[in-house]
C-alpha cells in the first residue's frame, strides 16, 4: 500500500500564534506561566536575553538537522539564565502555553476532506513536521476528527530529526516498512518539503499560493490549495 505523508503548519493546519512560539516566542510565554516562580520576569533584559538563547537553539537544530524539543529548549533556558526552576515545572509551564493556542488552530481549505478521502481508500497515512512540540499537533488533528486517518504522526519532537535532514522521511518509511519510491509528500516549503524529500527519492506536492517555474529540484506537482491534490495524487501512486 503507497503512503502519502503531509506537512502540518500550513499545509494540514494554520496557527500563527502556536507558529510564533515554536520560533520564538515561546520563552515569553513560559515565563508568564512562571510568574509565581520568578518575580525576575519583569526584567526585560531577562526576557530579551531568554528570547536570544531560544532563537539560536532553534537555528542549531535547523542547520544541524538534530532537533531540541520545546521543553528541553525551554529547561535549557533556564539553566543559562541560572534561575532556580525545576525542569516539572518548566514543562508545565510550556504546555500550558502550547495549550493555549489551540483553540486558534484551524485546518486549511480541503484539508479534513483530502485525510478524509484518502483514509477511506485505504492509503496510508502519517505527517511529518518539525514541530518543537509534539501535543499540540495530537490536541488539532483529535479536535477536528481526523487523527485516527493517521498511522503515524512523526515530529522533529518526538524523533530528534529536523526537516533540514531527510534522515526524518527515511525514519517515516522504516515505520511503514516501504520505499521512498512508494511514498508522495506534501508541504508548503520548498525547501523543507521538496527539498528535503526528493533527496531520497520520495515524490513531492507543493503547495504554494504564488507557483513559480523556476523550482529546483522540481516538485512533481504544484497545488494551489488542498482541494487540487487528489488528481495528483492518482497520476503519482498509479505510477508506483
Amino acid at each position: 500500500m503507497p503512503l502519502v505523508t503531509i506537512d502540518f503548519h500550513n499545509t494540514l493546519f494554520r496557527c500563527d500564534r502556536w507558529f510564533r512560539l515554536e520560533i520564538e516566542e515561546l520563552p515569553l510565554a513560559t515565563f508568564a506561566q512562571l510568574q509565581n516562580h520568578m518575580p525576575e520576569r519583569r526584567n526585560g533584559d531577562l526576557s530579551s536575553r531568554a528570547t536570544a538563547i531560544y532563537r539560536e537553539i532553534r537555528q542549531e537544530a535547523v542547520q544541524s538537522g538534530v532537533e531540541c524539543d520545546a521543553v528541553t529548549s525551554m529547561v535549557r533556558v533556564v539553566d543559562e539564565l541560572d534561575l532556580d526552576i525545576q525542569p516539572d515545572t518548566v514543562e508545565h509551564a510550556v504546555n500550558l502555553a502550547m495549550f493555549e493556542t489551540v483553540d486558534e488552530a484551524r485546518p486549511l481549505f480541503g484539508a479534513v476532506e483530502l485525510v478524509t478521502e484518502l483514509g477511506n481508500q485505504g492509503i496510508s497515512l502519517a505527517v511529518v513536521s518539525s514541530a518543537a512540540y509534539h501535543p499540540f499537533l495530537e490536541w488539532c488533528l483529535q479536535r477536528y476528527g481526523i487523527r485516527d486517518a493517521f498511522q503515524h504522526v512523526v515530529t522533529s519532537a518526538a524523533c530528534g530529526i529536523y526537516k533540514s535532514d531527510p534522515a526524518i522521511y527515511q525514519h517515516t518509511l522504516d515505520l511503514f516498512g516501504l520505499h521512498a519510491a512508494e511514498a508522495v509528500h506534501i508541504g508548503d516549503s520548498h525547501r523543507y518539503d521538496v527539498t528535503s524529500a526528493s533527496r531520497i527519492g520520495l515524490s513531492t506536492i507543493l503547495l504554494a499560493n504564488r507557483p513559480e517555474d523556476d523550482y529546483d529540484p522540481s516538485p512533481d506537482a504544484i497545488i494551489s490549495n488542498l482541494g487540487e491534490a487528489p488528481n495528483h495524487l492518482d497520476r503519482l501512486l498509479n505510477r508506483m
